[in-house]
């Protein structure tokens, strides 16, 4: 009979089998216990004679050794396992390597074939090349085309190269999990040292005020949602999957959580969870007089599961929010904030500079390091100017 058993040391689970049988499951003790049960299945049809005697078929070590058979597998796999943003991402980022390859080390074929060499050259392709930003290399003409309509190319940024390298960290260590390697080609591979800088923009309140104002007389069915995301520091992801059976308006209170819901989209069954590191994103958001109006607005309006109905696909209805903050931004002179996730920075900056305490304000937004949260914590140039009245020097 097979069991889960996790290494006390490591804290990884594995799934054992007889005397020798033994399967590297990973950190997920339910993907242990349900890989368990389908081998013990597997053995009761093999005792009944509806497969052939031997070890159960799941425990024999995969074999995958080509790389083009390793790139579709793993599509396949994120396919099934990472959100469709998220699958889209790796994709797009797994054609980088592809493309690197394919230009530098055409002889490359094999999985085993991968070294940390090979990273090292790919961090110098990435930063030596210019790209478009769909992240495909650029023809000369298309360089030129550009340089004379004022938007030059650029290679891709360090921090954007840094991420790569994290997300080529994960697929190879999947596939050193599943044995296909011995060990993982990125090991030692460093990353590179950020040179841009990088700076969030976040409103002061009178910046919001004015840009609230303008999106409420210019687009009203927007403004509830910006409004939404300055009022509650929600992910846009959040607010889009906002159902009525999550609101609260009785005790003021949002619920974030993950839920089930037929997608109308593909008539399926959907599991949404918040996108977090702990316990999915599951938080209570309280709110205020403006977001109680909206919600109440709304709510007499409204015949659907969610708040902002009908539902459309994330992937583009993100494109459009941000597309339109864009558009908004430039029309009261700030071309500069082009994210609507900015406006999740601002609100968490808000309640920082008004001395709000770090746990309460990392418990709403559902930060669960301290580091994340330093990194959405800035300063707007009033707050930084009006410090210095605290020196009360008339000389």
């Amino acid at each position: 009979m097979a069991r889960a058993w996790m290494r006390p040391d490591t804290g990884i689970w594995y799934v054992l089998h007889g005397k020798k049988g033994k399967i590297k499951v990973g950190p997920d003790k339910k993907a242990a216990e349900f890989l368990a049960k389908r081998i013990d299945v597997e053995e009761a049809q093999r005792r009944a004679g509806l497969l052939p005697k031997g070890d159960p078929s799941l425990l024999k070590k995969p074999s995958i050794e080509k790389l083009e058979d390793f790139w579709n597998y793993y599509l396949q796999w994120s396919k099934q396992n990472h959100r469709p943003n998220s699958q889209k991402r790796y994709g797009s980022i797994l054609r980088n390597l592809r493309i690197f390859l394919g230009a530098q080390f055409p002889q490359i074929n094999r999985l085993d074939q991968l070294e940390p060499l090979v990273f090292e050259k790919y961090k110098l392709y990435r930063k030596e090349t210019l790209i478009a930003r769909n992240g495909y290399p650029l023809s000369p003409a298309l360089i030129k085309a550009l340089e004379k309509s004022g938007r030059p190319a650029a290679p891709a940024r360090d921090t954007t190269v840094n991420v790569e390298l994290e997300i080529y960290r994960a697929i190879f260590n999947h596939a050193a999990e599943k044995g296909f390697l011995e060990k993982n080609p990125l090991k030692g591979v460093r990353h590179l040292e950020v040179r841009e800088v990088t700076e969030e923009r976040v409103l002061s309140k009178e910046e919001a005020e004015r840009f609230l104002k303008h999106v409420q007389k210019e687009d009203p069915e927007h403004y509830d949602i910006y409004s939404l995301l300055l009022h509650t520091g929600m992910r846009l992801g959040e607010v889009r999957h906002l159902a009525w059976q999550n609101v609260d308006q009785k005790n003021r209170v949002l619920h974030i959580r993950p839920f089930e819901f037929v997608n109308p989209l593909t008539e399926k069954k959907t599991f949404w969870s918040a996108k977090s590191k702990h316990d999915r994103g599951k938080r209570e958001i309280p709110i205020d007089d403006t977001v109680l109006e909206i919600l109440e607005r709304r709510r007499k309006e409204s015949k659907d599961v969610f708040v902002f109905a009908p539902y459309t696909d994330p992937g583009k209805w993100n494109k459009k929010i941000r597309l339109l903050v864009m558009r908004y931004m430039k029309a009261i002179g700030i071309p500069e904030f082009t994210r609507p996730h900015w406006l999740r920075h601002t609100f968490i900056s808000w309640l920082a500079m008004a001395g709000k305490p770090k746990e309460s304000i990392m418990d709403i937004v559902g930060h669960v390091e301290e580091d994340t949260f330093e990194r959405y914590r800035h300063t707007t140039k009033e707050h930084r100017a009006s410090l210095l009245d605290a020196i009360d020097i008339s000389l």
